[in-house]
């Protein structure tokens, strides 16, 4: 499935990767609350981390989640960027949240297709 990436629209097409696991793995991720200045905003985190299984780099790729309220209401989509994630990188993100959410759920990892760079071991 190919995905348009909406904020920023001369970009290349998106590929959502099947099944979140290959080329890249999720291996773990959760909300957490942090401490904030600012009350109830930005104090809710979605962290996790992915690794990167391939022999390709990619030059960019993303993870998206979709975010609920308490009544189970789907209230956003966030996601996060990386950049130049080579093989056998792993990436801790950390995806702040400025709804006050109750739950989330991976809606998709995705690689940017152009620009693959095969890597010699």
């Amino acid at each position: 499935m190919l995905e348009k990436y909406a904020q920023n629209p001369e970009r290349e097409y998106w590929e959502e990767l099947p099944n979140a696991n290959f080329p890249l793995t999720l291996i773990d991720w959760q909300i957490i609350t942090k401490p904030s200045s600012l009350e109830k905003y930005f104090n809710k985190h979605i962290i996790g981390t992915i690794k990167n299984n391939s022999k390709k780099e990619f030059s960019e790729v993303k993870v998206q989640f979709i975010l609920y309220n308490e009544k189970g209401g789907q209230i956003a989509i966030v996601s996060k960027g990386h950049y130049k994630f080579k093989p056998g990188d792993i990436w801790k993100f950390d995806i702040p949240v400025t709804d006050d959410i109750e739950k989330a759920k991976l809606k998709g990892l995705y690689i940017l297709t152009k620009g693959l760079k095969e890597h010699k071991e």
